[in-house]
């Protein structure tokens, strides 16, 4: 996928992003790009996870902290449709 944003090419910089991320955070991301909302609760988290809320929650904080995640308010989160999109394409670490 050709990813750009104006001249910029911008799956570098997530694939940079993706790979400082360790096995848990990268299997995060893929499992939550794999879902057709691009906003996620911590409950939908944790469903999509197959772990509990606590852990779902420092799951989406450490993706937050690593750039993949905007936190929207209470609980709730966003993943950039580029972001989505790369992380879909990108292989198991």
């Amino acid at each position: 996928m050709g990813a750009q944003a104006g001249d910029l090419a911008v799956r570098p910089v997530f694939e940079h992003c993706y790979t400082a991320l360790d096995g848990e955070q990268a299997r995060a991301l893929r499992m939550l790009s794999g879902s057709a909302d691009p906003f996620v609760s911590v409950p939908a988290a944790a469903g999509l996870l197959g772990c509990g809320p606590q852990r779902a929650e420092d799951a989406l904080e450490d993706l937050v902290d690593a750039g993949p995640l905007i936190p929207i308010g209470p609980a709730h989160y966003q993943m950039h449709v580029l972001a989505r999109l790369s992380a879909l394409s990108l292989p198991a670490p």
